[in-house]
């Protein structure tokens, strides 16, 4: 399984065929289709809404195969390892601003993001900038996102 970066698409078939190298008349793109939106159940409907260096998973599909620059993250990472990192570092996020704990010094977070840092150099920590959070906004958001990596985990083997 893949991980690309979106670039510029308007919606998720457009997605399905530059990722398979399908053209528009190809009836697998369906198929295509299906897949990513297993693989990405976040995804909105209008893509161009999005930033493109947006991750994307690229999932197997029977009978077709990702595109050769299909590919953005090195292949050698466990995925589902990165992805229950995100998880748990967003539940103890939750937890925190539930509690109305003071926000967290920067070498906690730091020490949440490394994992990520790790697995992709491009990814560089920037200090951080203090800023007003609303601790019920902030948990909302995590909620979505560890319901969404637990899906994803579950989906995918773990």
């Amino acid at each position: 399984m893949a991980i690309v970066q979106l670039g510029s698409v308007k919606n998720i078939t457009e997605l399905a065929q530059r990722l398979y190298g399908l053209t528009a008349s190809d009836t697998r793109v369906a198929t295509a289709v299906k897949a990513l939106t297993a693989a990405n159940p976040n995804l909105p409907a209008d893509l161009s809404s999005l930033p493109p260096p947006t991750p994307v998973v690229v999932p197997a599909v029977d009978g077709l195969a990702p595109a050769p620059q299909a590919s953005a993250v090195p292949q050698d990472i466990n995925l589902l390892d990165l992805m229950r990192s995100v998880g748990n570092a967003s539940a103890q996020i939750v937890t925190a601003a539930e509690s109305a704990s003071a926000s967290a010094p920067d070498t906690t977070r730091a020490a949440l993001l490394q994992p990520f840092a790790a697995a992709l150099p491009a990814l560089k920590l920037a200090p951080a900038v203090a800023q007003e959070v609303d601790p019920k906004k902030l948990s909302a958001q995590l909620k979505v996102l560890s319901g969404s990596v637990a899906g994803f985990v579950k989906q995918h083997g773990g």
